[in-house]
């Protein structure tokens, strides 16, 4: 289950890494990624025809503690991971998330994220 939900979290860090395909990721909120691997145990995967599907134990999360803005974020990951999955079943496509971007308009945390995860990536680093 660990590995499913990992999925999550790569195709995060491979969607902000496509933007400069040799550059290093920095990944500088880590907050925000080590409460996105936290949920792992509220991920659960089933399979679906051919296409493994996700889904979010939302209200058990929200009970655990998990704060709405993380569990917002979490259920765009894994919609737009399984909707992903569909695409990439259902036409054949080569498995290249980096190819491949959430539509702002029906994944507007999830593509802010992104944004946001760009920005800090482009910015110049401080010397200390």
């Amino acid at each position: 289950m660990i590995r499913k939900f990992m999925l999550v979290i790569v195709l995060v860090i491979s969607l902000v890494a496509s933007s400069s395909a040799f550059v290093q990721t920095d990944i500088t909120d880590l907050s925000t990624t080590s409460q996105l691997a936290e949920l792992e145990p509220y991920i659960t995967t089933t399979k679906d025809g051919g296409i493994f599907r996700q889904e979010l134990d939302y209200p058990a999360a929200i009970k655990a503690g998990f704060s709405p803005d993380i569990l917002n974020l979490a259920s765009e990951m894994v919609a737009f991971q399984n909707e992903y999955a569909m695409l990439v079943e259902t036409n054949n496509k080569v498995d290249a998330i980096s190819n491949f971007s959430p539509d702002s308009s029906r994944f507007p945390i999830l593509s802010n994220f992104f944004l946001e995860m760009n920005t800090k990536e482009s910015a110049p680093k401080s010397q200390t």
